[in-house]
């Protein structure tokens, strides 16, 4: 395929995150829907710097990354292929399959009361729930913070790993910091979605997963865990010391994920993948083609689905609380960012959802156009969100070129 001549740009700026010691390696790839139906080409690829600083073991196509929260958009595929075959119906109280959520209680002001109505199943997809993730700047967050020190990770040290079932009713037992439907907030709802996919299946969250998504996509490398003989292409998990101002290695058991080495009691659908780039590609690419994938025909969900889970289900009210830097000119649904509005997003991109990792995974996914950005990086605190900015900018702004070429 003809060099495209708008990627020297995407090379510069990713290249210049390395030589500034903020990553230590880095891929990226790009895809675009074929004219023939299912057809998927990927028309750049590049890897940079380490997987491996310490080893000097080079960034590789099949270098395997933890995704943290770019594991939420599977299992909100996962959540909506079970309301596809009625097993799940969103405007359902949450304690009808999960009844540790029927009596939750509100943390304000004056201390701990009733919630005035139960959880819906929407609320959970939506992250309106009044769940929240652990965090000391706030009074459930401190609570969350809590429970997580005392029972999750205390058990976790004390070889008493907590299962999936139990990690979503100890989360259950922490009150919301607001009445359900109130406001957005991140937290951890894709947790208890994984859940509610094992309640709604009757199946372990990873064997559904497995035997849905993974297998009819041919993603040989997504899983919880890596295998033993598919360790040494795991990436390093890497974080940033203020004080010596440069990348250091990171300690495991964020969120209760543990180490990655050997399969988790606790399957977290909200941050338990890990993953390649050619397998989330797959992935990714099935939604940009409105839920389908390969010229094979392999459909996960239909294309009303793909459009419905994917459109902004935020209120105006809501949307206040959705303010994050990256976030501005999206809504929100079902965990995926959604574009309303380009020219508050200062994006040239006219079509796009997706979501990104704390690791500072990025995938941007457009149905219209049908090009996919996927990014993969592994260091704590996310990805320079100018960068990313920067990288989807430049590929729209070569749009006209991909279209001639690709």
């Amino acid at each position: 395929m003809e060099k495209l001549k708008f990627t020297k740009y995407i090379d510069e700026a990713i290249q210049k995150e390395i030589d500034d010691a903020r990553i230590a390696g880095a891929q990226i790839a790009l895809y675009k829907l074929g004219d023939e139906s299912g057809k998927i080409n990927e028309f750049y690829r590049k890897c940079y710097g380490y997987a491996d600083k310490e080893n000097k073991k080079e960034t590789k196509e099949d270098t395997i990354y933890r995704l943290f929260s770019m594991t939420k958009l599977i299992t909100s595929v996962a959540v909506m292929i079970l309301y596809e075959r009625g097993k799940i119906d969103l405007l359902m109280p949450l304690s009808h399959y999960l009844p540790e959520f029927k009596d939750m209680m509100v943390l304000d002001e004056n201390g701990e009361r009733p919630a005035k109505s139960q959880i819906t199943v929407q609320q959970v997809m939506n992250m309106t729930a009044g769940l929240v993730y652990p965090d000391m700047s706030f009074k459930a967050g401190v609570k969350m913070q809590e429970a997580y020190d005392n029972v999750l990770y205390a058990n976790w040290k004390s070889g008493k790993e907590m299962n999936t079932e139990e990690v979503v009713k100890l989360i259950a037992k922490q009150p919301l910091e607001f009445e359900p439907g109130e406001r957005w907030r991140y937290s951890t709802c894709a947790d208890v979605a994984g859940r509610l996919v094992e309640v709604a299946s009757g199946m372990k969250f990873s064997e559904f997963l497995k035997k849905e998504i993974f297998i009819p996509l041919g993603m040989k490398d997504t899983d919880f865990y890596v295998p033993k003989e598919k360790q040494d292409r795991f990436s390093v998990m890497y974080d940033y010391d203020w004080e010596k101002m440069q990348l250091k290695v990171a300690g495991d058991n964020f969120l209760g994920l543990g180490d990655y080495l050997n399969p988790p009691k606790f399957e977290s659908g909200g941050a338990g993948l890990v993953t390649t780039v050619d397998d989330y590609a797959k992935f990714a690419c099935m939604l940009a083609n409105m839920g389908e994938y390969g010229t094979n025909g392999e459909r996960i969900l239909s294309s009303n689905t793909v459009d419905f889970m994917t459109t902004n289900a935020l209120t105006d009210e809501q949307k206040k609380y959705f303010c994050w830097e990256q976030l501005k000119g999206y809504g929100y649904a079902n965990f995926f960012r959604t574009l309303e509005d380009n020219v508050a997003g200062c994006t040239n991109a006219t079509h796009d959802f997706g979501w990104d990792g704390y690791m500072g995974d990025y995938v941007s996914i457009d149905a219209v156009s049908g090009v996919v950005i996927l990014y993969m990086q592994q260091k704590f605190g996310g990805c320079d969100n100018s960068l990313i900015r920067r990288i989807r900018n430049i590929v729209y702004g070569g749009i006209d070129e991909i279209e001639k070429i690709v």
